[in-house]
């Protein structure tokens, strides 16, 4: 690549970006929600266990902690 397609890459208006980044949320929500859907019962039974389990407690924490990560990577 040279450097003339590199600055053309990243001359990607805001408001297009935004878009791009609302799709994709919304594309990992809705996926998020027909798999919680489809596993309702083990998730349920995931929870309880960590609600239940003091070795397990530490897992409410993946889902904030993934999602800072996403954020500091965008």
């Amino acid at each position: 690549m040279s450097s003339i397609s590199l600055a053309a890459d990243r001359a990607v208006d805001r408001p297009t970006a935004k878009r791009l980044w609302i799709t994709a949320a919304v594309a990992v929500a809705a996926g998020a929600a027909i798999f919680g859907l489809a596993f309702w019962t083990e998730v349920t039974r995931a929870v309880g266990v960590w609600e239940e389990s003091t070795a397990y407690n530490h897992c409410f924490l993946i889902i904030p902690i993934t999602a800072y990560l996403i954020w500091e990577r965008r």
